[in-house]
């Protein structure tokens, strides 16, 4: 079989996913819908589909370079593209990370952002209008780049989060020996480290809780706020009512476990079930929690 053959016959499932709208192999009650899309490129490398735009982007070799194809549109060529095409939620718009010249940019609606060593991760708001990637340089120096702004220089990268409305963004990062959360290039207070499972938006957006290692203490940080020191915070805590009013989170006084609902601890138990607390609409919050061989069901009420 001739090389030509063999990329056509590999590449012949894919593309006959292409533009799919309704299809089923096999069944001739189902309705298959084929669109065009041009002479086949020398190789394709990887693809990928939006879900709520009907658009379709694939990596494509061009010669010794390489380029992204967008609804059938080349964009800019490259050494190599990163795997790992990005649709923004919406499907408006795609980001992915190229090499050109032994640097990689981030190229997001096809124009290229600054060269860096490497960038990654990158992400999207929840409603697709704003960007926000990692530029590394060497492997202990970052900046967010957001909308194509890069903020301030930090040493390792945590992980960054938008708010549910994409208005803020928040990261962690190492800055010397400590750990910092920079809420809209605003750095908050250093400490120890950052507790695994944060920091958490409020369900508006408006509101930031986060737990941080203090010594062998543990606090949560409420809009900037530290609240008081217990012996462990419950991975996955904090967590917001529906309306963002409110914040709770399970911690560990030796031995003991108790609820903390906006900065005031509730009675002790021995464990508190994984899965608590829940917010009701009615402003209850509830949980289930073991005494002494006992399994309570507990509320605390508005």
């Amino acid at each position: 079989m001739r090389e030509a053959d063999r990329t056509w016959a590999g590449l012949r499932w894919p593309l006959a996913a292409i533009g799919l709208a309704l299809a089923a192999v096999g069944n001739a009650a189902e309705k298959v819908q084929e669109e065009r899309l041009g002479a086949l490129p020398q190789h394709i490398v990887s693809y990928a589909f939006s879900r709520a735009v009907v658009s379709l982007a694939y990596v494509a070799s061009k010669g010794s370079k390489f380029v992204v194809v967008v609804d059938g549109k080349p964009g800019p060529q490259y050494d190599m593209i990163m795997p790992g095409l990005l649709f923004s939620p919406d499907g408006k718009r795609l980001a992915y990370a190229a090499i050109k010249g032994g640097q990689q940019v981030v190229v997001l609606d096809g124009k290229p952002g600054p060269p860096c060593d490497i960038a990654s991760p990158m992400m999207f708001s929840p409603d697709g209008k704003r960007f926000a990637y990692a530029a590394h340089r060497g492997f202990d120096h970052f900046r967010l780049v957001l909308d194509g702004q890069p903020g301030l220089e930090y040493g390792q990268f945590g992980g960054a989060w938008f708010g549910p409305d994409g208005k803020r963004v928040a990261y962690t990062a190492r800055k010397g020996a400590k750990w910092l959360v920079v809420l809209e290039e605003q750095p908050g207070p250093e400490y120890g480290g950052i507790v695994e499972g944060s920091p958490v938006f409020s369900p508006d957006g408006k509101r930031l809780a986060y737990g941080a290692e203090k010594g062998d203490k543990r606090l949560v940080v409420v809009d900037g706020q530290p609240g008081p020191e217990y012996d462990g915070i419950e991975k996955g805590h904090p967590v917001f009512s529906a309306n963002g009013a409110r914040v709770a989170y399970v911690a560990k006084k030796g031995d003991k476990w108790l609820l903390v609902l906006d900065g005031r601890p509730g009675p002790e138990y021995d464990h508190i079930i994984e899965g608590g607390p829940k917010f009701h609409p009615d402003g209850v919050v509830e949980y289930l929690a073991v005494r002494d061989g006992v399994l309570y069901r507990v509320k605390h009420l508005p």
